[in-house]
């Protein structure tokens, strides 16, 4: 190319005017040749659940418990992530936790028109489609007089990605949700009597498995259109959601419930906020 120059300032100037003088579009491929990562964590802390029940109680401590967790980034090329988690508590209580999520478009393969499609939209490439596998034990004894056994399998596809909760997203949230879980209440036991229960009658007559099959729509604006997210004073932040459940589980329901807030300054000091919300099942 007579065009090409070992000076930089050259080369983007005769780039530029070659683009100019062109008459014929130019298609730009980038290519990047990411690494592959991974970070390991081994540690322990405070476990968030029965942390209210802790606080409120002059009696009850915290649990603590030992996490161990590895995440892999970037495996496929495609901005990927996999995470595996074992926590276990002071009781020898276990949660096991398997993660996987990628952009939406990479489900598909590259040169379809699914995949081209996607990408064709406003922020096609961040949208994405994970899946959440859990095993978990949820201890209620003490407040509420049972055990809660949990095995889930989850798929969600939402606009943003790689996000525990929609609370955290960094911008306005949709998504959907695909769940299927088996619950398995265990009532706490007597003391004396071992065949007995030491609950209320609502507690032992939900004890047993039960399967649960849901698909759940949630916006959230986590504060796209307020000043500030935390401390906003101008500005409209809200969330709608609704949840169905059916077969192939073993209940039936269906729920919407959402709510806004309304935020007008006054003055540079003071502001009026107002707060609704409601639901239906």
């Amino acid at each position: 190319d007579d065009n090409l120059s070992n000076d930089n300032g050259t080369i983007q100037q005769q780039q530029q005017l070659h683009l100019q003088d062109s008459t014929h579009p130019h298609i730009l491929k980038v290519i990047l040749d990411e690494k592959n990562w991974y970070s390991l964590y081994i540690g322990g802390g405070i476990k968030h659940e029965g942390m209210e029940e802790a606080m409120s109680s002059a009696t009850k401590l915290p649990k603590a418990q030992f996490e161990s967790s590895i995440t892999l980034a970037n495996l496929t090329g495609y901005l990927d992530r996999t995470m595996f988690q074992y926590t276990v508590d002071q009781t020898s209580t276990s949660r096991l936790l398997f993660c996987h999520e990628r952009p939406f478009y990479t489900w598909f393969p590259e040169e379809s028109v699914a995949a081209q499609s996607i990408l064709a939209m406003m922020k096609g490439s961040q949208y994405s489609l994970g899946v959440r596998a859990l095993v978990d034990t949820v201890d209620y004894e003490s407040t509420r007089s049972y055990k809660e056994y949990q095995r889930l399998v989850q798929w969600r596809l939402d606009n943003t990605g790689n996000v525990s909760r929609p609370e955290m997203a960094p911008d306005m949230y949709w998504g959907i949700d695909w769940t299927l879980a088996l619950r398995d209440v265990v009532p706490r036991k007597d003391s004396v009597l071992p065949y007995a229960a030491d609950a209320s009658h609502e507690i032992v007559a939900q004890s047993g498995s039960s399967l649960q099959h849901t698909l759940k729509w949630e916006l959230r604006t986590n504060g796209s259109l307020v000043d500030d997210r935390y401390q906003p004073t101008v500005g409209v932040d809200g969330f709608a959601e609704a949840e169905i459940a059916g077969p192939p589980g073993d209940v039936g329901y269906a729920k919407a419930q959402g709510g806004s807030s309304l935020h007008v300054p006054l003055s540079s000091h003071i502001s009026i906020h107002a707060t609704c919300s409601g639901g239906i099942l």
